[in-house]
């Protein structure tokens, strides 16, 4: 993947709603999970603590597709205290702004404005 203008680095801890898979996911297994999605890659992967860093254009795909990927697995993302949700809040926020920055068309402020859009 080549770096694009609207690539998203996220950070986030995840914890197994399967038991008996718990352990299991090394970072092997999590880039081979991530090939299935277009332009997603894994960066990291601390299996002590549960954090995965992986980035995605987001003008190709969305947080939610990458993290219904790793729901589908049994990974989910960790909200169980206050700065972990605020974590998860400013991901989600810094995908849609991304996301809307991808549709922008921008315009000269000294032309009148296309009608035909």
């Amino acid at each position: 993947m080549s770096k694009s203008a609207f690539e998203h680095t996220v950070s986030l801890t995840f914890k197994t709603t399967d038991q008996t898979q718990e352990g299991t996911w090394s970072l092997g297994n999590l880039k081979e999970l991530f090939k299935a999605l277009p332009s997603a890659k894994v960066k990291s992967y601390k299996p002590r603590t549960g954090k995965l860093a992986f980035s995605y254009d987001a003008s190709i795909i969305t947080l939610e597709d990458c993290l219904n990927t790793l729901t589908k697995v049994g990974l989910e993302v960790d909200r169980s205290n206050f700065i972990k949700r605020w974590y998860f809040s400013l991901a989600t926020m810094k995908d849609e702004n991304i996301r809307a920055n991808a549709k922008h068309v921008p315009h000269c402020c000294s032309k009148a404005p296309n009608v035909r859009r």
